[in-house]
């Protein structure tokens, strides 16, 4: 009986064995069922990303990375596979291969892959200010980059009317980033900072360009005559450009851009009727700015002339004097003159320019080219003559000395005006004696006024006899003399010129 029961335990204990190795053989691991894919991260920052095997039993399985840069879990309780990378601190996209086994059955395993983005950097190749020439050109700026062309380049709005992207060239590469910079008219040296840009990487690079001024006049002088008008400049500039006139006859009149560095300056020269034979004017042109130490300087000289005109302003003559006009008249072409007078009957005046005085008044005589274009005139004044033994005495200023026997005597004279009496120019004198002369004295020209008076030079005489002073002058356009006597007369005479001799001298004077 107890060898049945024991029989009986031994058969159990085979059949449980028995089923106990059935089992185990009939073990087959789901791992080649699981949905797993490849885990990728678009980032150089570190994270995680978790792979969802819903329901599955992960307690048997264990998960190994190849990197130590990425580590993987297994989340059993909520079924989950875990992958957590590190930050990626190099220029390169990296991989690394993640292993699952089942170390249920020992034998079965999977593999997936987990990438990761690289650092993404942009920096300069050298230097990061870049110099352009003034007429422009291309700029290659050297990058050092692992992201290709997708940076972007920023460019300043104002910057941007000179500066443009022409074109944009994983480790790091070397790249050109070329710039087309447009020709410098800004009239200054100009900069700008631009900047590669990708995500949060931003790389200034500083563009100067180099400004060489220009700057010169097409002439520096120019002549134009009485009637004025407004001519034009022509400027070679680069620059801004100041325009000072020295005098107020010549003035700006605008300007007008032609371009290309040229710009016409107009300016305007007002009409000229000085009675002189011309006149100049400096226009200075000057930049606006300094560069360097250096400022930029131009001048114009502005030559006014005239043609035609009559030296003086008025002319007084008494009635009944004749006058060349031609004695005081520039003519710097010799022109074909006409000539009129406003009024005939106080001045007349002949095709020569010769005027006759024909009664007290005044009129206007006026000169005029043959073409019209050329004109003066000057005022005659016309005086009933004045009589001036009323106005001019004379007195003598005598004396002796005694050497031995022999006795030499001085006489001198002194001529004055009365208070009330007009202006004549004297001319000279000389002295006689016994009608020879003793002494000439000759003057351009010596004013004797109102109440004033004019002294000769003494004359030495070994006798007394007959002596007496010519006194010449002019006056209201005639000459005359004076003769004062030993015994104190005054006389005064007209002196005429023959007429021949007026038409030579108004020949010799012409212009």
């Amino acid at each position: 009986m107890k060898t049945l029961k024991l029989f009986g335990i031994l058969l159990m204990f085979a059949v449980v064995g028995t089923g106990f190795i059935s089992c185990s053989e009939d073990y087959e691991s789901r791992l080649p069922e699981l949905l797993l894919k490849s885990v990728s991260f678009s980032t150089s920052e570190s994270g995680s990303e978790e792979i969802l095997l819903r329901n599955e039993d992960l307690t048997f399985y264990d998960i190994k990375s190849d990197q130590d840069w990425c580590y993987p879990s297994i989340d059993v309780k909520n079924s989950k596979i875990i992958i957590r990378v590190y930050a990626n601190e190099t220029y390169d996209d990296r991989t690394a291969t993640i292993t699952l086994s089942d170390i249920k059955d020992g034998k079965t395993t999977r593999t997936f892959t987990v990438s990761q983005a690289q650092m993404d950097w942009v920096e300069l190749k050298g230097v990061n200010t870049f110099e352009a020439e003034m007429k422009g050109g291309t700029i290659e700026v050297p990058l050092k980059t692992n992201i290709g062309e997708r940076y972007t380049v920023e460019i300043p709005s104002v910057a941007s009317l000179w500066i443009s992207v022409v074109s944009k060239t994983r480790g790091l590469e070397d790249r050109t980033l070329t710039l087309n910079v447009a020709k410098n008219n800004s009239g200054n040296v100009r900069d700008a900072i631009i900047s590669v840009v990708y995500n949060d990487i931003s790389v200034p690079v500083k563009i100067r360009q180099k400004f060489d001024p220009v700057f010169s006049l097409d002439v520096n002088s120019i002549s134009i005559d009485e009637n004025g008008g407004i001519f034009d400049i022509l400027v070679n500039a680069n620059i801004t450009v100041d325009v000072y006139p020295e005098d107020d006859w010549v003035q700006k009149a605008g300007y007008e851009d032609l371009g290309e560095d040229q710009f016409v300056q107009k300016l305007k020269v007002l009409k000229f009727d000085e009675k002189k034979e011309e006149r100049k004017c400096n226009v200075l042109f000057e930049s606006a700015e300094k560069f360097g130490n250096n400022e930029l300087r131009q001048y114009l000289t502005v030559t006014q002339y005239r043609h035609l005109f009559i030296n003086e302003e008025e002319i007084s003559v008494t009635v009944g004097d004749s006058l060349d006009l031609d004695e005081h008249l520039f003519n710097k072409d010799k022109l074909v003159l006409t000539w009129k007078s406003s009024d005939n009957d106080v001045v007349t005046v002949d095709a020569q320019g010769r005027i006759k005085a024909i009664a007290e008044g005044e009129a206007n005589v006026t000169v005029t080219s043959k073409d019209g274009k050329h004109t003066d005139y000057v005022k005659i004044i016309v005086e009933k003559p004045k009589d001036l033994t009323k106005f001019l005495t004379c007195e003598w200023d005598t004396g002796k000395a005694i050497t031995g026997k022999d006795t030499t005597y001085t006489v001198g004279c002194t001529i004055s005006m009365d208070a009330d009496g007009p202006g004549i120019v004297l001319k000279g004198y000389t002295f006689y004696n016994d009608s020879v002369a003793q002494m000439t004295v000759e003057w351009d020209g010596k004013y004797l006024g109102p109440n004033s008076s004019v002294s000769s030079t003494d004359v030495q005489l070994k006798k007394q006899k007959n002596y007496y002073i010519d006194w010449k002058y002019t006056y209201a356009m005639g000459e005359y003399t004076l003769r004062y006597s030993m015994d104190k007369k005054v006389t005064i005479t007209k002196n005429e010129k023959p007429a021949a001799t007026r038409r030579n001298a108004a020949r010799s004077r012409r212009r």
